[in-house]
Protein backbone atom coordinates (compact mmCIF):
# COMPACT_ATOMS: atom_id res chain seq x y z
CA UNK A 1 0.00 0.00 0.00
CA UNK A 2 1.20 3.07 -0.67
CA UNK A 3 1.81 6.69 1.46
CA UNK A 4 -1.17 8.61 -0.37
CA UNK A 5 -3.55 5.46 0.16
CA UNK A 6 -2.75 5.07 3.95
CA UNK A 7 -3.32 8.99 4.29
CA UNK A 8 -6.18 8.61 2.09
CA UNK A 9 -7.88 5.63 4.27
CA UNK A 10 -7.02 7.35 7.24
CA UNK A 11 -8.72 10.96 6.35
CA UNK A 12 -12.15 9.10 4.63
CA UNK A 13 -12.70 7.31 7.97
CA UNK A 14 -12.39 11.07 9.60
CA UNK A 15 -15.35 11.90 7.25
CA UNK A 16 -17.10 8.92 8.54
CA UNK A 17 -16.74 10.11 11.90
CA UNK A 18 -17.57 13.65 10.95
CA UNK A 19 -20.59 12.51 8.88
CA UNK A 20 -22.40 10.65 12.55
CA UNK A 21 -21.16 13.29 15.04
CA UNK A 22 -23.12 15.84 12.08
CA UNK A 23 -26.05 14.08 12.23
CA UNK A 24 -25.98 13.06 15.88
CA UNK A 25 -26.25 16.83 17.07
CA UNK A 26 -23.74 19.55 15.54
CA UNK A 27 -25.21 22.17 13.69
CA UNK A 28 -27.42 21.99 10.19
CA UNK A 29 -23.95 23.48 8.65
CA UNK A 30 -22.06 20.49 9.72
CA UNK A 31 -23.82 17.64 8.55
CA UNK A 32 -23.96 19.77 5.30
CA UNK A 33 -19.73 20.65 5.39
CA UNK A 34 -19.34 16.49 5.03
CA UNK A 35 -20.74 16.78 1.64
CA UNK A 36 -19.83 18.47 -1.49
CA UNK A 37 -21.35 21.73 -2.84
CA UNK A 38 -22.92 19.36 -5.04
CA UNK A 39 -23.33 16.22 -3.22
CA UNK A 40 -26.48 14.19 -2.68
CA UNK A 41 -28.06 11.98 0.18
CA UNK A 42 -30.41 9.14 -1.01
CA UNK A 43 -32.06 7.97 2.32
CA UNK A 44 -33.71 4.25 2.55
CA UNK A 45 -35.23 5.45 5.73
CA UNK A 46 -37.37 8.83 4.79
CA UNK A 47 -37.12 7.83 1.29
CA UNK A 48 -35.86 11.28 0.08
CA UNK A 49 -33.00 12.31 -2.19
CA UNK A 50 -31.58 15.63 -1.28
CA UNK A 51 -28.63 17.77 -2.12
CA UNK A 52 -26.41 20.86 -1.97
CA UNK A 53 -28.29 23.78 0.29
CA UNK A 54 -31.25 21.41 0.87
CA UNK A 55 -28.96 19.24 3.13
CA UNK A 56 -28.91 21.93 6.08
CA UNK A 57 -33.16 22.26 5.78
CA UNK A 58 -33.36 18.35 5.52
CA UNK A 59 -31.43 17.29 8.73
CA UNK A 60 -33.25 19.52 10.38
CA UNK A 61 -36.78 18.06 9.40
CA UNK A 62 -35.19 14.76 10.04
CA UNK A 63 -34.54 15.53 13.80
CA UNK A 64 -37.86 17.39 14.46
CA UNK A 65 -39.43 14.14 13.95
CA UNK A 66 -37.67 13.00 17.38
CA UNK A 67 -40.27 14.86 19.32
CA UNK A 68 -40.64 11.30 21.93
CA UNK A 69 -38.02 11.96 24.82
CA UNK A 70 -36.16 8.79 24.06
CA UNK A 71 -35.48 9.38 20.25
CA UNK A 72 -34.32 13.00 21.03
CA UNK A 73 -30.57 11.62 21.49
CA UNK A 74 -30.26 9.11 18.98
CA UNK A 75 -26.91 7.86 18.10
CA UNK A 76 -25.43 6.22 15.41
CA UNK A 77 -22.51 3.93 15.53
CA UNK A 78 -20.20 2.70 12.38
CA UNK A 79 -18.30 0.20 11.44
CA UNK A 80 -14.65 0.69 9.85
CA UNK A 81 -15.40 1.18 6.09
CA UNK A 82 -14.62 -0.97 2.91
CA UNK A 83 -12.84 1.49 0.75
CA UNK A 84 -12.08 0.78 -3.24
CA UNK A 85 -9.94 3.64 -4.63
CA UNK A 86 -11.10 4.47 -8.57
CA UNK A 87 -8.04 7.05 -8.44
CA UNK A 88 -6.46 9.08 -5.89
CA UNK A 89 -8.73 11.57 -5.35
CA UNK A 90 -12.11 9.12 -6.10
CA UNK A 91 -13.64 6.16 -3.63
CA UNK A 92 -16.52 3.92 -3.20
CA UNK A 93 -17.10 3.27 0.69
CA UNK A 94 -19.21 0.89 2.45
CA UNK A 95 -19.94 0.65 5.90
CA UNK A 96 -22.45 -0.69 8.35
CA UNK A 97 -24.38 1.23 11.03
CA UNK A 98 -26.29 1.20 14.23
CA UNK A 99 -28.69 3.60 15.38
CA UNK A 100 -29.15 3.65 19.21
CA UNK A 101 -31.83 5.77 21.44
CA UNK A 102 -32.15 5.82 25.36
CA UNK A 103 -33.78 2.41 24.93
CA UNK A 104 -31.50 0.64 22.93
CA UNK A 105 -31.13 -0.12 19.21
CA UNK A 106 -32.99 1.70 17.37
CA UNK A 107 -32.53 0.82 13.73
CA UNK A 108 -29.22 -0.43 11.40
CA UNK A 109 -28.37 -0.31 7.91
CA UNK A 110 -25.46 0.18 5.27
CA UNK A 111 -24.55 3.70 3.90
CA UNK A 112 -22.86 3.21 0.52
CA UNK A 113 -20.33 6.16 -0.53
CA UNK A 114 -18.47 7.71 -4.02
CA UNK A 115 -16.19 9.84 -1.89
CA UNK A 116 -13.75 12.32 -3.09
CA UNK A 117 -11.14 14.44 -2.56
CA UNK A 118 -11.63 18.24 -3.10
CA UNK A 119 -8.43 20.67 -2.36
CA UNK A 120 -6.86 17.88 0.10
CA UNK A 121 -10.50 17.30 2.11
CA UNK A 122 -12.46 14.36 1.77
CA UNK A 123 -15.94 14.65 1.13
CA UNK A 124 -19.30 12.69 0.38
CA UNK A 125 -20.43 13.15 -3.16
CA UNK A 126 -23.05 10.76 -2.79
CA UNK A 127 -24.76 9.03 0.13
CA UNK A 128 -27.16 6.22 -0.03
CA UNK A 129 -28.63 5.26 3.06
CA UNK A 130 -30.26 1.36 3.25
CA UNK A 131 -32.48 0.72 6.30
CA UNK A 132 -31.42 -3.32 6.74
CA UNK A 133 -34.46 -3.35 10.01
CA UNK A 134 -35.97 -1.35 13.22
CA UNK A 135 -37.07 -2.15 16.25
CA UNK A 136 -40.74 -2.45 16.62
CA UNK A 137 -42.17 0.81 18.91
CA UNK A 138 -38.49 2.99 17.65
CA UNK A 139 -38.47 5.81 16.08
CA UNK A 140 -38.25 4.39 12.78
CA UNK A 141 -40.33 1.75 13.10
CA UNK A 142 -43.29 3.57 14.22
CA UNK A 143 -43.21 6.12 11.30
CA UNK A 144 -42.54 8.93 13.09
CA UNK A 145 -39.43 9.46 10.68
CA UNK A 146 -42.08 9.06 7.95
CA UNK A 147 -42.98 12.48 8.67
CA UNK A 148 -39.81 13.97 7.51
CA UNK A 149 -40.91 12.77 3.98
CA UNK A 150 -43.73 15.39 3.13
Amino acid sequence: MEDWEILARVMIGSLHTRYVAAIDGKPPEAFAEVFTPTGVLASGITGKEVSGADLRTYIGDVRATRHEEAWKSIRHFITPANISFTDRDHADTQCYFTAMSAVGVDHWGMYSDQVECQDGEWLIARRSISLLGATPGGWVHTGSVILAKN
